[in-house]
């Protein structure tokens, strides 16, 4: 097993340039939030420190998602329009237990 630290910004597997100040992208007549997606360890004590980065983050335990969650986790669905997108962001990939955050295509 490994020791090597990941970075967090290496977790993010999208390109946050791409996005301006308010957390949208895109053309400026086409504007839209970007969503992401995460797995976390089923349980509650993982949900709470998620919920508390990001409150709105949206929780799908049955669903295995584009990033593709294993049997005991869960997948996490967050956008990117809101104030400190970036932070939230950064604070989510800092968290051991994520292991990658990908761009969400989720309707």
């Amino acid at each position: 097993m490994s020791t090597e630290k990941v970075s967090p910004q290496s977790k993010i597997r999208f390109d946050l340039n791409q996005l301006d100040s308010e957390g949208l992208v895109g053309a400026n007549d086409a504007q839209r939030s970007l969503r992401y997606e995460f797995c976390i360890p089923q349980g509650a004590t993982h949900l709470g420190q998620v919920r508390a980065i990001d409150p709105s983050i949206a929780v799908y335990p049955k669903s295995r998602g584009r990033v593709v969650c294993a049997a005991n986790q869960v997948l996490c669905i967050g956008e990117t329009h809101k104030p400190n997108w970036r932070d939230i962001i950064l604070a989510i990939a800092t968290l051991d237990y994520v292991e990658s955050i990908v761009e969400s295509f989720a309707e």
